[in-house]
């Protein structure tokens, strides 16, 4: 049997957003992957260390199964990297150039 991935959003959900969440919600989040058997992820608007400062600091990718930083722009299985897209990379730094000018 596959596990399931409980995933939640960090801003709004689980943190009010730019502030760090409560200790009970860190807590949970190790409650629902270790007693409940389940993997655990979060996905979130704000990039890696942000997410890492609100959900109890150091050790992030330890403590969660997934993490998706920036929309997705980074993701993260454990404490691999699986994927690193930028949209200077996506567009192209000709076309990003242009972007940026206006």
């Amino acid at each position: 049997r596959r596990p399931v991935l409980v995933l939640f959003d960090v801003d709004g959900t689980l943190a009010v957003p730019a502030q760090k969440a409560p200790e009970e919600i860190v807590q949970m989040l190790a409650a629902i992957r270790t007693k409940g058997g389940h993997e655990v992820g979060v996905v979130g608007a704000g990039d890696f260390e942000k997410q890492q400062w609100q959900l109890g600091g150091p050790g992030l990718l330890t403590r969660l199964n997934y993490v998706f930083s920036e929309n997705g722009v980074h993701a993260f299985h454990r404490e691999r990297l699986l994927h690193c897209k930028s949209i200077v990379e996506h567009v192209g730094p000709e076309l990003w150039a242009d972007f940026e000018l206006g």
